[in-house]
């Protein structure tokens, strides 16, 4: 789930701000909210950037991907003629775990406690991710270009409603933003697609200022850590919102994603599965649909939130497998396979209102009933939704364990 403690978020250039982030992070992992920074930059440290009073312990912070031994063991060393004796040095660097950089480290600290010394760990940028992620605070507050709401004054949900969309039952006159994907025909050339999702989420918290080219650059690097895979774009646009773009239509797949600063953020995608190209894969929407809540969810930080969902399916049908042809199972739930749609019964549209908290806890339950409420009545499809449900984070795993052969 695509949560601030699971994402991948940006790693700050500047080696004092990683040492910032560092030390919020290892006030929460060691239960001091006094470890404090220790010296500046210039001044003798000892190999120690970060202290611990209360628990004796250390950090050493590299803004960097990896570590070698003669790094370690020459820290290690340093941190010895600290002022006062230390229980443990923890080596933060912005890379990615690394078994090789924890199995060096674990020697390392096997010999030094051999000798009399003291433990030594290393942690990476996804455990300080992992750990900042829990405080929405403190990511509004190390990553404010992207998370936070500028300039605006609180404001129920209702209220927010009232003002800028009218009334809920007639969502026609809510704020639509014209996000839309194309395919290449052979016979028409490329067109708006016929057959599409589109998912769009509403929040007052959504709201921001105009974004200025280093805001959609943090939302374009946001989303390429969720959707690796082409990696997204962004669109020249006004500045009111961000519009970004992974495939095209003349590779058969596209995809954008956007953010408006009035306050929706959605994405809309074709759906023809390029293996299968009769279908459309319903596992793969329901984890866009998934990640596009968590993220939702991540920046909204709190509150109330209305999301729109359209299916068009033209003249495809479900295909209950990923796309990724490595993987051969399906979701669970099913008890009777879909029948074609008649012509006039192609699209679904559905509005829903939710919490914040509950995009940020189970998007996939979210993401599953829409889906299972949409296959039901176009397709007649006889699903068990907790069944079909409960299938897919296994099947997710899956495809990912696949997609690193």
């Amino acid at each position: 789930m695509p949560t601030p403690s699971t994402s991948k978020l940006p790693i700050p250039k500047s080696a004092d701000e990683f040492e910032d982030i560092c030390c919020e992070a290892l006030r929460l992992l060691w239960n001091d909210p006094h470890a404090t920074r220790n010296g500046r930059s210039g001044q003798a440290q000892h190999g120690v950037d970060i202290y611990s009073a209360a628990h004796e312990q250390a950090a050493q912070c590299r803004n960097k991907a990896s570590l070698s031994q003669a790094e370690v063991t020459q820290e290690v060393a340093a941190a010895r003629g600290f002022r006062v004796p230390l229980k443990s040095l923890t080596f933060v660097i912005s890379g990615p775990r690394d078994s090789n950089v924890q199995a060096m480290v674990e020697a390392v600290s096997l010999a030094e406690q051999q000798a009399g010394g003291f433990a030594v760990r290393v942690l990476f940028w996804d455990d300080l991710a992992q750990a900042i992620g829990g405080s929405p605070d403190l990511v509004r507050k190390h990553w404010g270009a992207f998370f936070a709401v500028p300039n605006m004054q609180p404001e129920t949900l209702e209220a927010f409603r009232r003002r800028e969309f009218g009334h809920l039952d007639d969502f026609g006159s809510y704020y639509d933003p014209d996000w839309w994907v194309a395919r290449t025909y052979p016979d028409h050339g490329t067109l708006r697609a016929y057959d599409s999702l589109r998912l769009r989420i509403y929040s007052p918290n959504l709201q921001r200022a105009d974004f200025e080219p280093e805001h959609e650059d943090s939302f374009a690097e946001a989303i390429g850590a969720v959707w690796r895979c082409p990696p997204p774009k962004v669109v020249p646009n006004n500045g009111v919102e961000v519009v970004l773009e992974q495939g095209g239509p003349e590779v058969g797949f596209h995809r954008r994603w956007g953010w408006s600063s009035r306050g929706c953020l959605g994405f809309v995608t074709t759906l023809r599965d390029l293996h299968r190209p009769t279908t459309f894969p319903v596992p793969d929407l329901v984890w866009d649909m998934e990640d596009a809540f968590g993220v939702a969810g991540a920046i909204a930080a709190e509150g109330e939130c209305l999301f729109v969902f359209e299916l068009d399916v033209f003249d495809l049908m479900p295909g209950w497998s990923p796309s990724d042809l490595r993987v051969s199972a399906q979701v669970g739930g099913l008890h009777t396979d879909a029948v074609p749609c008649p012509e006039n019964r192609r699209t679904i549209k559905l509005v829903g209102k939710t919490n914040v908290a509950q995009l940020l806890s189970s998007p996939v339950v979210v993401a599953a009933d829409v889906m299972v409420k949409a296959l039901r009545d176009l397709f007649r499809a006889r699903l068990n939704k907790e069944a079909f449900t409960q299938s897919l984070p296994g099947l997710r795993d899956q495809v990912r364990r696949a997609q690193v052969r």
